[in-house]
Parts: structure tokens; sequence; C-alpha cells
């Protein structure tokens, strides 16, 4: 089984050029890709002294340099729709290699995803790949068996079967997809729905990404670490006069 974003499905089916019957790929609902470039230089960020980054970092200690063991996009400890952003640390142990003791995990960073600024300038589209704002394999274009994601606005349609613990999405797309499902079918609780509703809350499905590109280029013109993912989102945010003039004229129109 290989997993990855639909492009990567896409690229394996066309280096291979051949449908391979014990090959079954799945990918997901794709938002898009962030830079590699952000992402590292903001990993660097959290190894910094908490009184430099913020008060949600805690370290072992002054001395010990973590070491980055867990990172979580979406953790559900505040329930699924207010998915939080964690980062667990190990610390390096003061022993010899021959000793098997591992230090418990610990929580270097634990936030809201709106209040991470990774998430904020991934979420708002500002550092994605180029290539995601004009995705060439949405619509189940990239040969999947199974596309898998989140069920966001399940609350409107099956409520009862929404417990804010995470509801998935799965379109089965093949014969192989099908297969599999069926044998899965006795060890998950599932409920069929219209394709209209998962594409209700899951537009990414068959659109891609919007390219603000005034900001996007005021992001990488002006980049500088973390400051110039709060200095775009900051510039993105509309004033008080630009959402009133919004206002009256949504009203206007009504």
């Amino acid at each position: 089984m290989f997993t990855g974003t639909p492009c990567q499905v896409s690229g394996l089916k066309q280096y291979l050029l051949n449908d391979y019957e014990n090959l079954l790929t799945v990918d997901f609902v794709c938002h898009g890709v962030p830079s590699p470039l952000v992402w590292r230089e903001y990993l660097q960020t959290l190894s910094i002294p908490k009184n430099i980054v913020g008060e949600s970092i805690v370290l072992s200690s002054h001395t010990d340099k973590p070491v980055i063991s867990d990172i979580n996009f979406r953790d559900k400890l505040a329930g699924w729709k207010k998915y939080g952003f964690v980062v667990r640390t190990r610390p390096i142990p003061d022993m010899d290699r021959n000793n098997n003791y591992i230090p418990e995990d610990q929580v270097l960073l634990r936030e809201p995803f709106y209040e991470n600024i990774f998430m904020r300038g991934f979420l708002n589209d500002i550092y994605l790949r180029p290539s995601c704002y004009d995705c060439q394999v949405k619509s189940g274009k990239s040969g999947a068996d199974i596309t898998m994601g989140d069920f966001w606005g399940i609350d409107n349609y099956l409520p009862e079967f929404d417990d804010d613990k995470g509801v998935s999405i799965v379109l089965v797309q093949s014969e192989k997809g099908i297969t599999l499902i069926d044998n899965c079918s006795m060890s998950m609780s599932s409920i069929p729905v219209g394709y209209q509703q998962v594409l209700n809350g899951n537009q990414a499905l068959e659109h891609s990404a919007y390219c603000a590109k005034k900001y996007r280029e005021y992001f990488w013109n002006r980049r500088d670490g973390l400051s110039s993912i709060s200095r775009t989102l900051k510039k993105m945010k509309p004033s008080l006069i630009r959402r009133t003039l919004s206002f009256v004229r949504r009203s206007l129109k009504k």
C-alpha cells in the first residue's frame, strides 16, 4: 500500500506505467503542501529557550538540547474541530550508548491551530508550493484507489454520528478500493453519504488553493523568519474601514 498526496500517487502511477494487482494506492483531500524551507526555518525556532519564543515552550532544563520526537498537526485534546498543533521532545540523556533508558517525551509546544504561526500561514495559503495553486490531479485524477479526509460539516448532516473526536470520509474509486472497504466493513462504523455533502465541506477535492499573488510575493520578498509570516497575515487582514464598507455593500445588495 502506497499513501501520499494526490500528486505523489499520480507520479508513482506514471513512473510504473502498469496497474499492479498487489498495489493499493491511497491519497487524501489535499489542501496543499507548504514550503519545506519555511518549515525548516520554523523548526529551528523551537529549540530557542522559552523566554525568547513564548510561554508555551517548555524545556526539560536549561542545559538539555531538545530532540523533536513527535509532531502532531491534529491533536484532539480540545476536540476535533478545535484541533491543536503539538510538538514533543525527548531530551538527550547523559548516559553511555549501552544504557537502554529512554526518557519520557515532553510537550515542547501546544497551541490551537488558529494561534500557531506556522499553521496560520499555511491555512492562509501564503507559502504553498507553486504547483498547489494550479493542481492537475483534483477530482480523483490522481488514480488513487481510495481517497480519505476529514468530514468537515458532518454536524450538518449526521449530528448523531459526530462525536468531535474526528470523522473521516472515505471515497472509493476503484474495484480494489471496493474490495478493501468490504473486507474492513465489520471493523469500522460507517454510513454512506452523498458526494455533494462531502464536497460542501471539502472544496479542496475539486478546487486548488487560491493564490493571493500580492501577499505571497510580499511574504517571499520580505522573508525574515516568523516575523515575516506575522507581517503578511496582518497585511492580509482587512482594516476596520474596509470591513465596514464590505458590510454596507452586502447589506445594500440584500
